[in-house]
């Protein structure tokens, strides 16, 4: 499975509405909801999700009708990759 990054510009959104989008992807078939950062008083949220591909990452947002402004494969350094 790779990770994703994907970015959204949210303007009037609340806490309410970005677990309700949160629930929504966790419940994806093919992605593995890992987390959600976002700042309200930037209007931006950021979902960090595990799928085999772009595609199916895209996919499950089309079906939820969650806009993205973009959607990015990272890579991920833990503390046990720390010396």
């Amino acid at each position: 499975m790779s990770r994703f990054l994907d970015a959204h510009t949210v303007p009037g959104v609340g806490r309410e509405a970005i677990l309700q989008a949160c629930n929504a992807m966790k419940g994806a078939p093919g992605v593995t909801f890992v987390a959600c950062h976002y700042d309200l008083g930037e209007r931006k949220i950021f979902c960090l999700t595990e799928a085999e591909s772009e595609d199916v990452v895209r996919q499950a947002h089309a079906n939820i009708s969650l806009p993205y402004d973009s959607i990015r494969q990272v890579k991920v350094i833990t503390p046990s990759d720390l010396a």
